[in-house]
């Protein structure tokens, strides 16, 4: 009989050293145990911009694709893929292979313009959404020669002259759009939005006369600093972003509306790829020339990694629609 109890404890404890050995080596859902691991990069990447040269989407990308070539053996290639508000640049991206090679920049905005009749051509399953690097806010500016030194003088303007006054921002549905749209309602005004499909384009126009106001970023504000060429009005931020330019908080308007800046990936491209995009986007993120650059542009550093990044953009769809299907129906 002492034999038996020996000899089955033993069995037990071999069982128990078994199923112990095949737990460690098999992950459970909630295991922090790493996945497959890939050798990435190994090829040369390609980095699609929806806007014209210039523009903070291109400046993002080139800054990228420069610390990227600093890190690494391979080369960095940015293309600039305009017009459709970003239908170009999503064609082209799901023209290719799904393999993690080639890169979208894109914002909340182009987020934002694929709640309309561009999502029907590019739903969001098309999209992976990898990593998020940076925050911005939009300024709201008129030329440096402009009567206007206040965003209430600019108002009062506006109501002197209904339907003649023109704001330039992104494509109809982006958050400028929407965001002017909110203004029109809230303020008891009514402008002209002429839309433009790269933000590169808007400047141009706004210092050669062709519209009297425009959404812009903090990277273009900086880059005028000092020209006497364009001034600040006011920003949609929480609060002072730059120098003594008042938020749109402060004069009493709320504006719902975000813009930050990511990288997306076609749909299909495996796991152990997607992660190894998004955690050597967080090396690029921390590395000298880019902090450099985003201290330059006075952009804040919000990384956010796969698949974290991926939730909170198809949640930001989904939760800004609603509010977008509003300001979209009112009567014009």
């Amino acid at each position: 009989m002492k034999n038996k109890t020996i000899a089955y404890k033993i069995v037990v404890l071999l069982a128990l050293l078994t199923l112990s050995a095949c737990s460690s080596q098999t992950p459970t859902a909630s295991s922090d145990a790493p996945g497959p691991q890939v050798e990435f990069p190994a090829k040369d990447i390609t980095i699609l911009v929806p806007s014209g040269a210039g523009a903070p989407t291109d400046v993002l990308a080139r800054e990228m694709g420069k610390a990227i070539e600093e890190l690494t053996d391979v080369s960095v290639t940015v293309e600039n893929a305009t017009g459709g508000s970003g239908g170009v640049q999503h064609s082209t991206i799901f023209a290719k292979p799904a393999d993690g090679y080639t890169w979208g920049v894109f914002t909340a905005g182009h987020i934002m313009s694929l709640q309309g009749e561009l999502g029907k051509e590019f739903p969001m399953e098309k999209f992976l959404f990898v990593s998020k690097i940076q925050d911005d806010t939009w300024f709201f500016a008129v030329r440096g020669d402009s009567p206007f030194n206040t965003f209430e003088e600019f108002v009062a303007h506006c109501k002197e002259n209904p339907g003649k006054v023109t704001i330039g921002g992104g494509a109809n549905g982006t958050g400028q759009h929407l965001a002017t749209l909110q203004l029109e309602r809230d303020l008891g005004i009514d402008v002209v939005y002429v839309p433009f499909d790269g933000s590169g384009e808007n400047m141009p126009a706004l210092l050669g006369g062709h519209i009297d106001a425009t959404w812009t970023s903090i990277q273009t504000v900086v880059q005028f600093e000092g020209s006497g060429d364009m001034k600040p009005l006011a920003t949609i931020s929480e609060e002072r972003f730059y120098d003594d330019t008042p938020t749109f908080a402060e004069l009493g308007i709320t504006i719902p509306f975000e813009q930050w800046r990511g990288i997306y990936l076609k749909a299909g491209t495996d796991e152990a790829t997607t992660k190894a995009v998004s955690d050597l986007i967080r090396k690029v993120t921390q590395s000298e020339s880019f902090v450099t650059y985003m201290n330059n542009t006075r952009f804040a550093d919000r990384y956010m990694p796969y698949p974290e990044f991926d939730a909170y953009v198809r949640d930001f769809f989904t939760t800004s629609k609603e509010s977008a299907e509003a300001l979209l129906a009112m009567p014009k």
